[in-house]
């Protein structure tokens, strides 16, 4: 619990020091009250939204849809200005998430032409962005539509072994990148038509139709949508 808060409630605690049952007993049902934490200043919005953020902790996609509703200038007319609340949160040690906008996984590759004619000339990325201007690089970002992916060499060109270590492509598998593919059929057809050996779409118990391929590092790839 953050100091400032407990420097603000120890003198307004309704117990005296070595108090009685009756009154530890008042002082816990006080503290879990709105008064312990809400000030009489506070707007009665400001404490609908303290309420339900830091006593009751609801679900905070709630909260922050209330909070994101009618925003105008930082200002929201459903809750107090936007560093009020962001104050209010860190007094109460209750923090917002991070502000995440995306992931891009990055994966080792033993052999990156090699990866390049798979994720490039089969799957469909484009090469957004490379360690170096020629064919020759180390390090890759690759995008498709809403899809990011990096790839880097396993080994530096003076320490890459001559093949790759059994072990190493073994241990990929439990490495998985699941794409949201809305046509399955035409995505297993495609591969098939690229010369790659896949089983056919399957519908899983939880509903969703998934095709499974390996990449030539031995990580796997899935491409699924829910079934009709």
């Amino acid at each position: 619990m953050p100091l400032a808060f407990i420097d603000r409630v120890k003198t307004l605690v309704p117990m005296k020091r070595g108090g009685s049952v009756e009154e530890v007993a008042r002082a816990i049902l006080w503290l879990l009250s709105d008064e312990a934490w809400l000030s009489p200043a506070q707007s009665s919005t400001e404490r609908f939204l303290l309420h339900h953020r830091c006593v009751h902790r609801c679900d905070r996609r709630e909260v922050a849809a209330q909070e994101a509703f009618a925003t105008d200038g930082g200002r929201c007319h459903h809750g107090p200005p936007l560093l009020k609340r962001r104050r209010y949160a860190a007094m109460l040690g209750d923090y917002m998430a991070i502000d995440v906008r995306g992931v891009c996984p990055l994966l080792q590759v033993f052999d990156m032409p090699t990866s390049i004619k798979f994720y490039r000339d089969v799957i469909g990325f484009d090469v957004v962005q490379t360690s170096q201007g020629n064919d020759d690089f180390g390090w890759v970002l690759l995008r498709l539509n809403n899809a990011e992916l990096m790839l880097t060499t396993a080994y530096e060109d003076d320490e890459r072994p001559p093949s790759a270590d059994p072990a190493r492509v073994a241990a990929h598998e439990d490495t998985g990148l699941f794409f949201g593919c809305p046509e399955v059929d035409a995505a297993y057809e495609h591969l098939l038509a690229c010369g790659l050996n896949v089983k056919a779409p399957a519908v899983r118990d939880y509903g969703m139709k998934q095709l499974y391929v390996t990449d030539p590092d031995g990580y796997c790839l899935c491409f699924q949508w829910p079934a009709a």
